[in-house]
């Protein structure tokens, strides 16, 4: 799975039971444990979107 949102990652990853969290975050969890469960492997990509590209840290702000 490839993001350019690091937070969002960063949030799937970590132990969401054990801090407030997003919903939907608690649901990508369950879903990426089942997976797990079924021997499926998921691997997490950070792709920054917008570093180093002109002009789109302008259009940001």
């Amino acid at each position: 799975m490839v993001s350019d949102s690091q937070a969002s990652i960063l949030a799937i990853v970590s132990n969401p039971f054990l801090s407030k969290c997003s919903p939907i975050i608690l649901k990508i969890y369950s879903l990426l444990v089942s997976l797990k469960i079924r021997s499926f492997s998921i691997y997490f990509l950070w792709a920054p979107g917008y570093i180093g590209i002109n002009g789109n840290e302008h259009v940001d702000s």
